[in-house]
């Protein structure tokens, strides 16, 4: 997640468009393509034969047969997408590098497909993509060790035991700290990336009773403390 900038609690919440049409989340957006095709959402799509009997790969099907045809196994098909249980966000980029495959577009339904796709698709997108670009804007995650994750398949996947537990840290927690070190001697340095971070333009201050630049911490500390 390197390729998402930095930011700090009073930044501009994300838009999912932006995610989807801006070059600064290209490569997110290549993820997100990918965690869907090796866990999608639902494993299979159903559908039913119409008033004639029909003949599909060698197979015999009689009028109103239920069929179900696995995408997650499509999804995972060497045949389709080289080494399948790999994740490879690289396939998704345009500029990818010359020994990346091309996606199988004609092999990726995480929402099945037609007129009877998922009615959720493009609130589901939006979801993921604005949930993840702040998010992950904003936080690592570290995961809480002594967990046996795994996942089970009902109608949606999920996890076994129902959650995941990680540790969300502050990205901007570094940054805002050196800066706010900086300042607090004086530096203009600490000064300038205070300003960058957080958009908060400071006065150095000279009174009488000191010699040399001060700052005036007065609304530092107030947005310190929250």
């Amino acid at each position: 997640m390197n390729t998402l900038q930095v930011l700090g609690p009073t930044e501009p919440i994300i838009s999912s468009k932006t995610v989807q049409t801006s070059t600064d989340f290209k490569y997110l957006e290549a993820c997100i393509k990918e965690v869907l095709r090796l866990h999608p959402i639902a494993s299979e799509m159903g559908r039913r034969t119409g008033d004639c009997p029909i003949e599909l790969m060698g197979y015999y099907l009689p009028v109103h047969t239920i069929l179900s045809a696995s995408y997650r196994q499509l999804h995972r098909s060497p045949e389709h997408w080289p080494e399948p249980l790999r994740f490879w966000p690289e396939r998704r980029l345009e500029d990818r590098p010359q020994h990346v495959p091309a996606p199988d577009i004609q092999s990726y339904y995480p929402f099945s497909a037609g007129k009877h796709s998922c009615i959720g698709k493009n609130f589901a997108l939006a979801e993921i993509r604005m949930l993840t670009a702040n998010m992950r804007s904003k936080f690592d995650f570290t995961e809480v060790v002594g967990q046996n994750v795994d996942y089970r398949q009902y109608i949606t996947m999920q996890f076994e035991h129902g959650s995941w537990k990680t540790i969300f840290v502050p990205r901007y927690t570094s940054e805002f700290e050196q800066a706010l070190g900086q300042m607090r001697v004086g530096s203009q340095w600490g000064l300038g990336k205070f300003e960058q971070l957080w958009g908060i333009h400071i006065h150095m201050c000279s009174p009488r009773s000191m010699g040399g630049g001060w700052i005036d911490y007065g609304s530092i500390w107030a947005l310190e403390s929250r």
